[in-house]
Formats: C-alpha cells, sequence, structure tokens
C-alpha cells in the first residue's frame, strides 16, 4: 500500500462534514503520532515483563514500526 493512501482514505471520510483540510491532515498526524507513541510505550512494557505474549507483541510490535528500536 501506498504511504499516503490511509491519509487520503481519512480524509475522504471526512470531507463530506465540510472539515477543513488543514484540521483533516492535523487530525491524522495526531492520531499516527499518538498510536505510535501507544506502540513504543506497550514495547518498552513487553521488554520488561518478558513472557510468551509479550514476545510475540514484540516481533509484530516491531515489523510493523521498525524504527523504534532503531531498525529501519
Amino acid at each position: 500500500m501506498h504511504p499516503t493512501k490511509p491519509q487520503s482514505c481519512f480524509s475522504e471520510l471526512l470531507q463530506p462534514f465540510s472539515i477543513k483540510s488543514e484540521i483533516i491532515n492535523s487530525l491524522f498526524s495526531g492520531l499516527v503520532s499518538r498510536n505510535h507513541q501507544i506502540l513504543t510505550e506497550l514495547i518498552k512494557e513487553c521488554k520488561v515483563n518478558p513472557s510468551k505474549m509479550s514476545n510475540q507483541i514484540l516481533q509484530t510490535a516491531q515489523v510493523v514500526v521498525p524504527s523504534i528500536d532503531g531498525k529501519k
């Protein structure tokens, strides 16, 4: 999927509500930022409390956001 596709879809879904594109873009950026923050915290907790499940969460999260551990 193209990296801008989710933002385009988000924008298209909110356009019928007459929301300015600057606000839509700001909302989308805020959601992405918050989700990244939550995922980062989840990874930290999984590292502190290792278990089979936390290892699976770590593997999945690091694929989704590889930059968290400095991988790109």
